[in-house]
């Protein structure tokens, strides 16, 4: 039996969009560590599943990246949005044996990504 599925998003991608686009190497090897953290599997970029057949392939085609975010009534920029870069800036909180680092950056851009899962018989 195949299964497919998708996880709830709160908010709404806004223009500018562009559709079908390829990832960077570098933001795709970032979305294969998020997978592997997120998920506790072995993910690879298919442009590496040569040095790991058993890891679940991720492509770097994304379908639709987006400029803009709206979650409830605020509205998040991105330097793909040229208009809206101020309102990019962001500050990531991580947690890492119970200490909390800061940093400040700026969004790139959103994106929706599909990732296949294998089968599970």
């Amino acid at each position: 039996m195949a299964g497919t599925g998708s996880e709830p998003f709160p908010g709404t991608f806004l223009n500018p969009k562009r559709i079908d686009t390829n990832l960077s190497k570098e933001v795709l090897d970032l979305l294969v560590e998020y997978y592997r953290n997120a998920y506790g599997k072995d993910f690879a970029a298919l442009s590496d599943i040569h040095a790991a057949p058993s890891a679940i392939p991720v492509l770097p085609k994304v379908k639709n990246a987006y400029g803009r975010l709206k979650i409830g009534s605020e509205v998040f920029g991105s330097m793909y949005s040229k208009r809206h870069v101020t309102s990019a800036k962001i500050l990531s909180q991580f947690l890492h044996d119970n200490t909390k680092d800061t940093y400040p950056g700026i969004v790139q851009f959103y994106f929706e990504h599909i990732i296949h899962f294998p089968k599970v018989l």
